[in-house]
């Protein structure tokens, strides 16, 4: 009995060792054609070039990507085969590349494309002499130079501070922001130096001293209604930026306006 079950003890392991072997010298085999096939020079990214930059250097872009594709997975396939080449990477290097907003990555016949989407300096957003460069859609993205104060409009919110990719505001009050902006350009050539922005309340700092309360609680359409019908009316036709001191929207068919010098501010009931 003890003899049997030795020797059918010692064929088991032979037969386990043989199907270890066997199977090592498959996988090394495979290991191999998956080696040659992924470093095969039709297989690999070619190029790396950079679309959409103005102010950007892509010499800056195309630093971080060139070290993403280079080594490889588990010592086997090269980071650069086209079919398994770090896409997500990359696209989040770029984004960490200040004044990049957005990156699309495509492959075009072995040439690896990077689109991108600088972001464009519309406003400064600023709390005491901390002011960041925002882009129309509210995001600051990098702090701002002394020199910029003179060109771009303040932006200010009484309750946050920018920071890095914070938001001034969402995209539907920066819409009105700008809506608001474009009508005072337009039909009266009054040019906004300032917004500042309390919770709910936006007011408009004119050239020339004068500023226009507003809320985002009435809608955008109502509150322009309100606007020229006091300025179309023969009390106040005259007002223009330097000889009012404000003119308050925020309580929707009541307006007032506070003329430079008065005591009072006239209360106005708009149609």
């Amino acid at each position: 009995m003890a003899k049997r079950k030795i020797k059918r003890s010692s064929n088991r392991k032979r037969y386990i060792v043989i199907f270890f072997g066997c199977t090592l010298i498959l996988l090394s085999i495979l290991g191999y054609i998956l080696f040659y096939v992924t470093h095969l020079e039709k297989f690999q990214i070619q190029s790396v070039s950079v679309e959409g930059y103005d102010t950007i250097n892509p010499e800056v872009v195309m630093a971080p990507v060139d070290e993403l594709l280079s080594g490889s997975y588990f010592w086997l396939i090269p980071k650069s085969f086209l079919y398994t080449y770090p896409k997500k990477d990359i696209s989040h290097s770029v984004l960490d590349i200040l004044k990049v907003k957005r990156v699309t990555v495509n492959m075009e016949d072995k040439n690896l494309l990077l689109s991108l989407e600088e972001y464009v300096p519309f406003a400064l957003w600023c709390k005491e002499t901390n002011c960041w460069l925002i882009d129309a859609d509210g995001t600051a993205f990098v702090k701002a130079p002394l020199l910029e104060g003179n060109t771009l409009t303040r932006y200010v919110d009484q309750n946050s501070t920018p920071t890095m990719k914070a938001s001034f505001a969402d995209l539907e009050v920066m819409n009105t922001i700008q809506g608001w902006q474009k009508y005072f350009d337009l039909e009266y050539n009054w040019s906004i130096e300032r917004v500042e922005k309390n919770r709910e309340d936006i007011f408009y700092y004119l050239r020339g001293d004068s500023y226009i309360k507003t809320s985002l609680r009435h809608g955008f359409a109502s509150s322009i209604k309100n606007l020229q019908t006091i300025l179309e009316s023969n009390d106040f036709s005259h007002l223009s930026p330097g000889n009012f001191e404000y003119i308050d929207l925020r309580y929707q068919s009541r307006v007032f306006v506070k003329e430079q010098f008065a005591e009072q501010e006239s209360e106005v009931e708009s149609e």
